[in-house]
């Protein structure tokens, strides 16, 4: 009929396409904002809404507009609130019936109050406390292992030289006793028979002259190396001709070479000088010559070299026919040393090597020692040559 309207158009009792399809919001719809309790788009939860300020102006009349509400209190809650901040007349405080702490900004005739709980402050109070105590128990763990163990850095050098004290204190009584029981024993002899005459016994007497002359010869060794290692220990130096006073030792010792049977070959080059201190530098190829024969057995031979390289003046003293082992090496230059049975027993005091060690170092020079069956063992001393 005309009434009726053309094929494909909606009729007025039919709902249109987005209605059919619910595309519109409903009125009884509550929109994005309201389903989520009334929150706003992008509002950022950062530490100022953790804390549930409240900020409201209080007017003259006594109404309150409120700025901020973020725990959502009632206004006449807030109105109360704060009414009772400003009856405190106070700038900052806390109201305890409330349980919350405010602060007060005077505006013209009205009032500007801030609210927060008090049990959120102390909340988050208690939180940085935990973490700060935690960090401090960290640190002082971490001090802590810090100072133990430059504590025993410390005390290593302290413990060494208590340890060094003690060993000398044995060494020197181990050596101190053979020589008084051979006097005690000599002069006990002597007080048994008087009626004898000094010739007839002459050889306890000298026995008890050796055994006195061993005992004065380690008291002089410990008072050397005494004075060597006492602090700011020096010794005058200047030039020196280092071949000029090997050769000397060389021939001061010849007669001890040939009475143990014992060749020195010498490979001296000529016209070496050194700045060192001239009283050690005779001592120090004395003492390691001495050395060298000492343990160089009947029939061997030792070797005697001063050689310039770079600057240096190396002097090398060589016997071939005794070894250190690698476990007594490190030790060779500490007082009262005592090697194996072999070198132990050629006699002497285990000071002379300790008090080469220190008038070369109170000289400026170093020395050192390399020990092998295949070569023996090699002392060597490195002067600064001039």
């Amino acid at each position: 009929s005309p009434l009726s309207p053309p094929d494909g158009e909606p009729k007025d009792s039919e709902p249109n396409e987005g209605e059919q399809r619910g595309a519109g919001p409903k009125d009884s719809e509550p929109n994005e904002g309201e389903q989520k309790g009334g929150e706003k788009k992008g509002m950022p939860a950062n530490a100022l809404y953790n804390y549930k300020f409240s900020a409201v102006l209080l007017r003259k009349d006594g109404g309150v507009s409120v700025i901020l509400n973020e725990p959502n209190r009632d206004e006449g809650e807030l109105a109360q609130i704060a009414a009772a901040a400003k009856g405190e007349g106070e700038t900052f405080g806390k109201l305890k019936e409330y349980d919350v702490y405010f602060y007060t900004e005077r505006s013209g005739e009205n009032f500007k109050i801030s609210m927060t709980d008090a049990s959120a402050v102390r909340g988050t109070v208690l939180a940085q406390s935990c973490v700060l105590a935690g960090i401090y128990l960290l640190v002082m763990g971490f001090i802590f292992l810090i100072s133990l163990k430059l504590s025993k850095s410390a005390t290593q050098p302290l413990e060494q030289a208590i340890d060094r004290e003690r060993r000398f204190i044995e060494d020197i009584s181990h050596d101190l006793k053979t020589p008084v029981t051979v006097i005690m024993a000599n002069g006990k002899v002597l007080r048994e028979s008087p009626e004898k005459t000094v010739g007839e016994q002459e050889q306890w007497l000298d026995g008890t002259e050796e055994a006195a002359k061993g005992m004065l010869g380690m008291i002089d060794e410990m008072l050397t190396l005494s004075s060597l290692e006492s602090v700011g220990a020096t010794a005058e130096r200047g030039e020196v001709n280092l071949s000029q006073e090997l050769n000397k030792c060389v021939l001061q010792m010849e007669a001890v070479a040939y009475d143990g049977n014992v060749e020195i070959i010498e490979d001296i080059d000529g016209g070496i000088k050194v700045f060192a201190a001239a009283e050690y530098v005779s001592r120090i190829c004395s003492g390691l010559i001495d050395n060298a024969l000492k343990y160089e057995p009947a029939g061997g031979k030792i070797e005697v070299s001063l050689k310039s390289a770079k600057g240096k003046a190396i002097l090398k003293v060589r016997n071939y026919g005794s070894v250190i082992s690698k476990e007594d090496l490190p030790h060779v230059f500490e007082r009262f040393y005592r090697g194996d049975k072999t070198r132990s027993s050629r006699g002497g005091h285990g000071l002379g090597l300790a008090i080469v060690y220190r008038m070369a170092e109170n000289s400026g020079a170093k020395i050192s020692v390399e020990s092998d069956a295949s070569f023996g063992t090699a002392f060597t001393v490195t002067f600064a040559e001039l």
